[in-house]
Parts: structure tokens; C-alpha cells; sequence
């Protein structure tokens, strides 16, 4: 399990203040899937990890698959520390991280109940381009059509987008989340037969969850870009972290974790 140090000074520490303390990240349980974080060592260290293809971005989940950073062409996606995460390229291209091999995450059903969550920082302003959106992608469809899971948050029309399900046709609305500027936390789970929304700590919005279940998909669970053309996350977009759980082995509410993760972890990729 992946541990964190803070130092301070001796000084701090007969104040009181910030005495160091070792400790996991504050959402891993026995229901995480995968965690990534460009912050903390155990995932990705700037001062020794090279950004190539197929590196490793490490997962901080005992025991499950690392993640690999993707790019197709040099400087499609860069590790930038003043920004605090892994960059994308201004203009579209397909640099991504990919989160375990095709066949390791959400292959059978959803019998379970699952989260998804990311924390990413985004151009101030749309920066066009013919991008599509995405955050999370789990198929080979260039819209947002394609089969599950995936999650995108549009400029146009202010939507947060996400699919639990195997349905490959267009999506039901999803949920009006306000236009991306800046730093946000923005996720989705799967509960019962809702699916559910949220931007930073809160649920904003939830959709009935269609009927047809997830199935075998040797696609790759990618975050940021799509392996596909067009299948785009926003051009310039600063990926901090992803995290999976499956809540029903967790027994946790999706409400608690997003919260959680949010109070603990927002502020840490703040400008």
C-alpha cells in the first residue's frame, strides 16, 4: 500500500504543527480498483520516472495492474510539474494514460455498483479544435455513443456525460454541469439503477441506468484521450488523478467517497 511523509522543520514540530506522519492515501479500501495520482511517488516521481510510451504510471492499489502512458508521437502528452500532473497536447492528438490491459476492468456485468472519479484542470476557456470531451473511455466509438464506461464534460452545452452500460447508441441527457474552467473533481457511479453525477464534493444531477449490462470489452480503459480519431479528451487538459472503486464490495456510498476524495485531495492540485 502506497505511504506519503511530510517533513517539516524541528521547530514545526514542537509547535505542534504538521508533525510528519506515515500514512495510505486516505480512499484505499478492499473495494479500489485502480488509483492514480501525479502527485504522490508511489504512482509517478517526476525526478526519476521518463515520460515514453509505455511507461508506467504505477497504481497504488495493492496487487492491481499499473497504468501505461500512451503516446503515439513526442509531446502528445508531458508530465508538467508547475501544472502538477500529466498534460495534453494544445492541439488534438491522442496521448492518454491507459489503465490496465482491455480485459481487466468492468468486463461482465453490473451486478455490482461501481465509482469513477478524476480530478483534472482545464483550459480556461473552450479551446475548440473539434475535441470531444472525454475523461474516461472504455470503447472505440469517435461520439459519445459508444459502450461503456465512459465519462466527458463538454463545453458545448455545459453536459457532464457518462455510461454504465453497453447500450452503443446516443446517450440519454446527461447532467447540466456548468462550462469546464479551471481545476475540477468530476466523477460518476453506477448505483442500483441510477447512475449519478458529481462536480466537486456534490452530487449535481442522476439518469436511469439502461438495461443492457456491461459485457466482455477488450478496449482498454483509458484516461484522458480515446485510442480512436476523434475520440478526444480537451486539447491542453492537466490530468491529476483517477480513481475506481466497486462499492458494493467497499460498502461505501458513492456520496461519502466523492466527498471524501474531494475534501482531501482538491486543494493538493490547486495553482
Amino acid at each position: 500500500m502506497a505511504r506519503t511523509l511530510s517533513i517539516v522543520s524541528p521547530a514545526a514540530m514542537a509547535a505542534g504543527l504538521n508533525n510528519p506522519i506515515a500514512k495510505a492515501d486516505g480512499l484505499l479500501n478492499a473495494g479500489s480498483l485502480w488509483l492514480v495520482d501525479a502527485l504522490r511517488l508511489g504512482s509517478w516521481d517526476p525526478a526519476t520516472d521518463v515520460v515514453a510510451n509505455d511507461a508506467a504510471v504505477r497504481n497504488l492499489v495493492t496487487g492491481a495492474p499499473n497504468a501505461l502512458l500512451k503516446v503515439p508521437v513526442a509531446g502528445d502528452i508531458v508530465f508538467d510539474a508547475a501544472a502538477k500532473g500529466f498534460k495534453l497536447k494544445a492541439s488534438v492528438a491522442l496521448g492518454r494514460v491507459q489503465l490496465g490491459t482491455g480485459t481487466q476492468y468492468f468486463q461482465t456485468n453490473l451486478t455490482r455498483d461501481f465509482l469513477i472519479s478524476t480530478m483534472v484542470t482545464y483550459p480556461a476557456v473552450d479551446p475548440g479544435g473539434g475535441h470531444v470531451g472525454f475523461l474516461i473511455t472504455k470503447n472505440t466509438s469517435t461520439s459519445y455513443g459508444g459502450v461503456g464506461p465512459w465519462m466527458a464534460h463538454r463545453y458545448v452545452a455545459n453536459y457532464l456525460f457518462a455510461s454504465m452500460d453497453a447500450v452503443a447508441s446516443t446517450p440519454i441527457a446527461g447532467t447540466v454541469a456548468g462550462a469546464p474552467t479551471g481545476l475540477e473533481q468530476v466523477a460518476f457511479a453506477k448505483v442500483g439503477a441510477d447512475l449519478l453525477y458529481f462536480k466537486n464534493g456534490a452530487q449535481i444531477g442522476s439518469t436511469p441506468l439502461r438495461v443492457t449490462p456491461l459485457a466482455a470489452n477488450s478496449t482498454p480503459l483509458n484516461w484522458g484521450n480515446g485510442g480512436a480519431a476523434n475520440q478526444y479528451a480537451c486539447p491542453g487538459m492537466v490530468m491529476h488523478r483517477t480513481y475506481g472503486e466497486d462499492l458494493t464490495l467497499s460498502g461505501r456510498t458513492a456520496a461519502d467517497v466523492i466527498a471524501q476524495d474531494y475534501a482531501e485531495n482538491f486543494a493538493r492540485f490547486a495553482a
